[in-house]
Parts: structure tokens; C-alpha cells; sequence
């Protein structure tokens, strides 16, 4: 009975943690596509910037109006969901007719080098890249990029208080976790 017991437990645990899913839910290591420098899988600068665009190129995704802060303002946004969570964000180009910058928020869209959302900066290898503070909605936060890509990693630092406009030293940026990878159309 304490074995049943204690196995039931673990299970619950799991269940909670969201190891093990029940049929449609996204697995912690699904990989839905991928982002990288032309994009993420068939979305990128000449993709019109509508719903039923960006829906006809992700099948199997519920493209919705959201708000959110872009360049420190408070805007609507596309997002694709996947059983009921948000993947992606989209964000128009300047002329509201393309799309101009992609977020993703989901471990389920990997980086080019494997990069998923929730792993620090040392698991992403985030040495090989240039990190600046970030600014407005990033504020806090290091943004970083490979020299020439269209990507940026944005990684949180637990437990950095500032000072304004500085990174922490490479012992605490180590610590700092993915939590946004954007691809801009140019």
C-alpha cells in the first residue's frame, strides 16, 4: 500500500510538472519548427502580416490578437497558440503589411544551435555572442546577438538589480535564462 502510495504520488508530481501528457498537449522537448536567421519555419519578412496569412503557413496553429509592449508601448500583436498556449508572437514591419519581427516563447521552437526557451545562458552557449543591456521592454534583461544574424536571445538574470545599463559579471550572465528568441526581417 505505502509503494502504491508513493507511486501515486510521483505520478501526481509529474502530472503537475507537466511530464506527461494526455494525448494534444505540447511535451516539454516537442519541437514544433525551428527559428533562425531566414525565420521561423515558413513565416519571415515576406509573409503579409494578417491572420489568415500566418495562419495558412502554420497549420495546426490558432492565430490570435494580443496585447503586449513593443519598443515600450503597449500595441496588438498576432500570436500563434498551440493547445492553448502561445507559442510565437508577430509583430508588423513598418508599413503593417509584413511581418517584421517574430518572437518565440516556447521551448518548443528551437534555435538554430538547439537554443530553447528556459535554458541559461550557459547551456545556449551565450559566450560566442554580443550582449548588451536591454532597453524598454527588455529593460533588465541582456539582449544578445550573433555577429550578422537576425536573431536576438533575451535572457532574464535572476537576482540583478542593476546598476541601469550594465550587464552583471559573466558569473551571474552565466545563470541568466532564455527567455525570448527574435528574428527581425532586416
Amino acid at each position: 500500500m505505502k509503494r502504491l502510495m508513493r507511486s501515486l504520488a510521483v505520478l501526481s508530481l509529474l502530472a503537475v510538472a507537466g511530464c506527461l501528457s494526455g494525448g494534444g498537449a505540447l511535451r516539454q522537448t516537442e519541437t514544433l519548427m525551428r527559428i533562425s536567421d531566414a525565420g521561423v519555419g515558413p513565416v519571415n519578412g515576406s509573409t503579409a502580416y494578417s491572420g489568415k496569412a500566418i495562419g495558412a503557413a502554420l497549420p495546426g496553429f490558432e492565430i490570435e490578437t494580443v496585447q503586449a509592449t513593443v519598443n515600450g508601448k503597449v500595441t496588438w500583436l498576432l500570436a500563434a497558440f498551440r493547445d492553448g498556449l502561445q507559442v510565437m508572437r508577430f509583430v508588423a514591419d513598418g508599413t503593417r503589411a509584413r511581418v517584421g519581427e517574430i518572437q518565440v516563447l516556447s521551448d518548443a521552437v528551437p534555435g538554430p544551435d538547439g537554443e530553447r526557451i528556459g535554458m541559461t545562458f550557459r547551456q545556449t552557449r551565450g559566450g560566442r555572442l554580443n550582449c548588451v543591456p536591454g532597453r524598454a521592454e527588455w529593460t533588465g534583461m541582456a539582449v544578445c546577438t550573433a555577429a550578422g544574424g537576425r536573431l536576438r536571445y533575451v535572457y532574464v538574470i535572476p537576482g540583478f538589480q542593476g546598476p541601469a545599463g550594465a550587464l552583471p559579471d559573466r558569473s551571474a550572465l552565466a545563470e541568466a535564462v532564455l527567455t525570448r528568441i527574435v528574428w527581425h526581417a532586416g
